[in-house]
């Protein structure tokens, strides 16, 4: 921050630009704070009023983070909304393995944000299923999962390196998405899901997490959004 302050000084004649480009927020971040608001609150809000007022676009990577900022600033001239890029997307058809569906997240949970009990929720409709089996696998830390009594049809695999997590969703029949609580922060993997030209249950959040191209995708047929234990029939919509 300190560089950054002092280099847009040294460039003021140089009609360089400044963008300040957010993914995770950060005086506005109240479900996840970034540090103990209960000391650094009014100076969060200070270092990154000082951000916006010297930078001259401030990017944010979906609606609840521009309408947060907004509120604070009182002023969004230079707020602007800009999703991560998304490739361009045609339906892909899938011809499912005989017997088993694969659908697999890779990925973190964490207390009170990524949660698992949808998760839950949707294993248990799944193997209720006459038609096929079901086999939900996670790749990634495991420390979460410590005391917590997990689905058969749930399988915790652990951590991969990132060019084998890339290969496991591309060969998967369906990957998962887990919302976070709070739709500040959009998870960067739901781009990796998409480039995966595969199909996307999304968990929780019912508008899928106000996030642009994964509603796209689900405007193409491609994605579900999971938001409650009604969606009986998901079996049925990941059969045919």
């Amino acid at each position: 921050f300190p560089v950054t302050i002092r280099f847009r000084k040294l460039s003021r004649n140089r009609e360089l630009k400044w963008v300040a480009d957010y993914g995770d927020p950060f005086s506005v971040s109240i479900e996840w704070p970034p540090n103990n608001y209960h000391f650094y609150r009014e100076i969060n809000k200070w270092i990154e009023g000082i951000i916006y007022s010297r930078s001259d676009t401030f990017a944010v990577m979906n609606e609840e983070t521009k309408k947060r900022y907004r509120a604070q600033f009182w002023e969004d001239k230079k707020l602007i909304l800009v999703p991560h890029l998304a490739p361009k997307i045609e339906p892909l058809k899938i011809i499912p393995r005989a017997g088993t569906f694969v659908l697999r997240y890779v990925g973190s949970f964490h207390r009170k944000v990524r949660v698992h009990n949808l998760l839950f929720e949707l294993a248990g409709i799944l193997a209720r299923s006459k038609q096929a089996n079901y086999q939900i696998e996670i790749y990634g830390p495991t420390e979460y999962w410590e005391g917590i009594d997990i689905p058969s049809n749930i399988k915790i695999l652990g951590k991969v390196p990132r060019d084998t997590a890339l290969e496991l969703l591309s060969s998967a029949d369906v990957l998962i998405n887990i919302n976070n609580s709070t739709e500040l922060m959009t998870p960067s993997k739901i781009i990796e899901y998409i480039a995966t030209r595969r199909p996307i249950i999304s968990i929780g959040g019912s508008g899928l997490g106000g996030y642009r191209p994964l509603q796209r995708y689900a405007e193409l047929g491609m994605c579900l959004n999971f938001f409650d234990a009604e969606n009986k029939n998901i079996s049925h919509i990941i059969e045919t």
